[in-house]
């Protein structure tokens, strides 16, 4: 009872319909309009473009752990490290193959 007063519930449970409505019902239109000229697509594109929303799940998961922030930019300086080096080595492989 309590829990459809929570804004998290909520905005969780919209998530969950998102997901489940462009898994299976985008599904079924696109498979039944892909005999159509194509012209009710940029309907359904418009449409897809609401799962988007989901990144802010994950923002709400970033707030929470501050921890979080310090691992993810770890990674992408040890990302950048690496495609440093990888792209170093494809030049030396190019140049002396």
């Amino acid at each position: 009872r309590d829990c459809f007063r929570d804004f998290w519930f909520n905005f969780d449970a919209v998530m969950v319909v998102m997901i489940v409505f462009e898994t299976w019902v985008m599904f079924l239109v696109m498979a039944m309009s892909a005999g159509g000229d194509g012209d009710g697509l940029s309907i359904l594109r418009l449409v897809r473009l609401l799962r988007l929303c989901r990144i802010a799940k994950v923002s709400r998961v970033v707030l929470a752990m501050p921890e979080l922030v310090v691992l993810i930019n770890g990674l992408k300086m040890g990302c950048r490290a690496v495609s440093a080096s990888l792209t170093l080595i494809g030049i030396i492989i190019y140049v002396f193959a």
